[in-house]
């Protein structure tokens, strides 16, 4: 008896653990993402760029953002990397549509289609990447 609920918990803890990692490596993957978009802000001041532009500097930011994420989140587990990855990456996409519907009150269209697949993408990368790597090991 004692066993069995001593594995429920276990389990547990460990879908809180990775739930916790995936938010917080999405954290830091804002993080970069708001680093990137003041950089390429300031590039963008001096140059007055057209709107296509900066359509592609934002959804470099974006796969740059959300790679670190999934690396972060994948290179803490040490294991899944590419199930690890993935999960930030539809944590950072699910979070841009909501914050981006609730200030803009309407949807994307294509675009949120684009940066669903460039969020997915560029985290399971990331978290191939960093299981991948060999630091921890």
């Amino acid at each position: 008896m004692m066993r069995s609920k001593t594995r429920i918990r276990r389990k547990r803890l460990k879908y809180i653990n990775m739930l916790t990692l995936i938010i917080l490596s999405g954290i830091v993957g804002y993080i970069v993402i708001f680093a990137i978009i003041s950089l390429l802000s300031a590039v963008s001041s001096k140059v007055s760029p057209n709107e296509s532009v900066m359509n592609i500097f934002t959804t470099v930011a974006l796969f740059i953002g959300a790679y670190t994420g999934g690396y972060i989140s994948a290179k803490n587990r040490h294991k899944n990397g590419l199930l690890m990855g993935v999960c930030c990456g539809l944590f950072m996409f699910l979070v841009i549509v909501v914050v981006g519907t609730i200030v803009s009150a309407h949807s994307q269209g294509t675009a949120a289609s684009v940066k669903f697949f460039v969020t997915i993408i560029a985290g399971g990368i990331g978290g191939v990447v960093g299981i991948n790597s060999s630091t921890f090991r």
